[in-house]
């Protein structure tokens, strides 16, 4: 599962038991808030806080 990272900037990978995983993926957006993924599942847009 990926979840946004508003204050560090990234999204962050857990576990189905919501344990931070040590896989963090910086992104180029400031406060990612959603994470949308095509229906073909090859494109991903992250959505940032207005």
């Amino acid at each position: 599962m990926l979840v946004c990272s508003e204050n560090k900037n990234s999204i962050v990978r857990l576990n189905v038991n919501g344990d931070t995983l040590s896989d963090t993926y910086p992104v180029n957006v400031k406060y990612p808030y959603r994470i949308c993924v095509s229906k073909e599942s090859t494109k991903l847009e992250i959505v940032r806080r207005r």
